[in-house]
């Protein structure tokens, strides 16, 4: 939004600064030349400092989460557990995650991480499920559905 609202400001400026220049004489046609460079120079300089069109998009510039895991503490406390109750602290633990893509779907390492346990823990049933509503959640994205997919392999 903020883009569409600083398109027309430019554009409001820009008319402002040349009217005067569009009434005509020899000096008119300097100074359109010279507007129009800085114009051109400034446009291809603020793309040049953005690089990419798509971090133009809403919520593009989100901070850097680190994956969510156990903490170190929860590893120590695994190791001193039985094997059973291992494997049942990594199925609630996958399980987790699984219900955290549910309200949140638009994470693409969540999803590797998910597939991965689920290979990892044999649960194919569970795996193909999974498999389906992540390709349905980037379905407009079929360059993510394959890297999760080699990833999870």
């Amino acid at each position: 939004m903020i883009w569409i609202f600083l398109t027309i400001i430019t554009l409001i400026v820009l008319l402002w600064l040349t009217a005067p220049l569009l009434r005509g004489g020899h000096s008119s046609k300097i100074y359109m030349s010279i507007l129009f460079a800085a114009f051109l120079a400034s446009s291809l300089g603020t793309y040049a400092l953005i690089g990419r069109s798509d971090l133009l998009k809403d919520g593009a510039l989100k901070p850097y989460e680190a994956p969510r895991g156990p903490s170190a503490e929860q590893v120590q406390a695994a190791q001193q557990m039985s094997p059973e109750e291992r494997t049942e602290m990594i199925t609630a633990m996958v399980e987790g995650l699984a219900m955290r893509l549910e309200e949140e779907p638009n994470d693409p390492q969540g999803w590797q991480r998910l597939l991965r346990a689920r290979k990892v823990l044999g649960q194919t049933e569970k795996l193909q499920a999974d498999i389906a509503r992540m390709k349905l959640v980037f379905k407009d994205r079929p360059d993510v559905i394959e890297a999760i997919m080699q990833s999870a392999q």
